[in-house]
């Protein structure tokens, strides 16, 4: 008598907040209140893009019998890749890559992956715990580290995009459809989350990312990914909820939707986007 949903996705499920305040755990929240007796699947592991999507839910998402699938597509790096080097093994990220020359050679190697991981990082902190990290306020500029990651995003909203670009929309579209095709064949229903780039939602952090790149902002849509994916969606038949404007909205009324220097929502915004999600999947589990 309980609706199980699958939240897939990437770090955006994994999150960056407590796990109650996860937008899946949200939109489970709203779903039970609403007489919908409702769990949750969290199905995300930072780095995860299409292909690792659609090889989870082949391989152990669908034998769990969903009622629905919510697959939320980030269109920074669903698009582009990890800005940052990473290596899924085993559901876990692994770093493959450093500013320093030696740790960036021996990260090529999964043997030095798993003992600096497993090993030597927690005999590190435990004889030197790491310091509490302290958020920034709302207000602070973006960072060097946010630079570099928004940069790797910005080919995503070009007008003109480059053949490379291209090529990735190409691939990432193609995950959909496989997804789209094993939940027909399956018989379970699949609903399109569409997650904005936070330079999408808020113009001031827009604003610092052109000018520091020194990009002209005529040759960018910042829109245009939403409606490629609509399209695609509506082409298909596919339900899709498209989050921009409401986090454009919320942001506006509430202010930040997005912890700065992170890329990754706050508590408000997993909560307009958990309360959206269990208004669309609800006529969907109905």
């Amino acid at each position: 008598g309980v609706h199980r949903v699958i939240g897939l996705g990437d770090s955006f499920i994994y999150g960056v907040v407590p796990i109650a305040e996860n937008f899946m755990k949200v939109t489970e929240d709203e779903l039970n209140a609403a007489g919908l007796p409702a769990e949750t699947v969290l199905a995300g592991v930072p780095g995860w893009h299409g292909g690792n999507q659609a090889g989870w839910l082949e391989h152990t998402g669908l034998g769990l019998q969903p009622d629905l699938v919510v697959l939320n597509y980030f269109v920074g790096n669903d698009v582009t890749g990890l800005a940052v080097g990473g290596r899924v093994i085993r559901g876990t990220l692994y770093p493959t890559t450093s500013p320093q020359p030696l740790r960036h050679f021996l990260r090529k190697s999964v043997l030095f992956l798993m003992v600096e991981t497993q090993l030597w990082l927690p005999l590190r902190h435990r004889v030197s715990p790491p310091e509490e990290r302290i958020p920034p306020p709302d207000d602070a500029p973006i960072d060097d580290l946010y630079l570099y990651i928004a940069s790797q995003y910005v080919p995503v909203f070009e007008r003109e995009p480059d053949d490379r670009t291209a090529e990735l929309w190409d691939e990432s579209l193609g995950h959909l459809d496989r997804i789209d095709a094993m939940c027909r064949e399956a018989g379970v229903p699949w609903l399109l989350v569409l997650i904005p780039d936070e330079m999408q939602v808020d113009p001031v952090v827009r604003d610092q990312v052109l000018a520091r790149l020194d990009l002209d902002g005529a040759a960018y849509d910042f829109d245009a990914p939403q409606e490629r994916l609509r399209a695609f969606a509506d082409a298909r038949g596919v339900p899709v909820l498209d989050l921009l404007p409401l986090l454009r909205d919320a942001h506006t009324l509430e202010g930040r939707q997005y912890v700065p220097n992170d890329t990754h929502w706050n508590t408000k915004g997993n909560a307009v986007a958990g309360r959206a999600i269990a208004e669309a999947a609800a006529p969907l589990l109905r």
